[in-house]
């Protein structure tokens, strides 16, 4: 992803949209972009655009229209559980609360990602490479720590984009590795599986330093 002329000429990440619903985590770094001006309305058009681009053949091959439409959200409430083995805060909510906890957990990760967008939005912070770095790391790390019904695959973003933030800030290369650990003992599965609980809480401690770290930097330019 990059800026030029101040606007978004990478068009990727809005045809991500289409094709992987996690690409989702993305959605609160990419508003921030188009609250600020740097990225037109219509783009987010391409990601309705694309996706009916996709399911064409499916479609053409017999499959409902509108089942191809709603497969993202039907595939949300194929299960009732509040985490599959994602090193998160739920790992320590019993699903016996998922029907009180579930919309809670929605809850919480709007009212953090509207804290997150109102600071930097007001700020007067510059969008510079290390700061978009930043912003992008916090938004694909918030998302599946906080949400309900999230997997384990879904901390990939989060792992990928630390190895990047530790580069830029190298005092944080602890990060990548608390994250790598994570995601490995979540794949695992078997006699690892109890450990999955005490990741989550150095998976906290990795939200919580990233968004203390991208307070700090926003507010000093407010």
């Amino acid at each position: 992803m990059t800026l030029s002329k101040n606007r978004l000429i990478d068009i990727s990440d809005f045809k991500d949209f289409s094709n992987k619903l996690q690409s989702i985590f993305l959605a609160p770094f990419l508003f921030i972009l188009f609250l600020k001006k740097k990225i037109e309305w219509w783009r987010f058009l391409l990601i309705f655009g694309v996706y009916f681009i996709t399911v064409i053949p499916a479609w053409y091959a017999g499959r409902p229209l509108l089942e191809l439409l709603l497969i993202y959200f039907n595939q949300a409430t194929q299960y009732k559980e509040l985490t599959k083995m994602a090193p998160n805060i739920y790992q320590w909510i019993s699903n016996d609360y998922y029907s009180t906890v579930m919309p809670l957990g929605i809850g919480l990760t709007l009212v953090a990602v509207f804290i997150m967008t109102w600071v930097i939005y007001h700020s007067k912070v510059q969008l510079k490479p290390e700061f978009l770095v930043t912003l992008s790391f916090a938004s694909v790390i918030v998302m599946p720590y906080l949400l309900p019904k999230m997997h384990d695959r879904y901390f990939f973003a989060a792992d990928v984009n630390s190895i990047i933030f530790a580069f830029y800030y190298p005092q944080f290369a602890w990060m990548p590795v608390v994250m790598q650990v994570a995601s490995l003992i979540s794949y695992a599965n078997g006699d690892l599986t109890p450990l999955i609980k005490f990741c989550s809480i150095f998976v906290g401690a990795v939200v919580f330093v990233t968004f203390q770290h991208l307070y700090k930097t926003a507010i000093q330019k407010a």
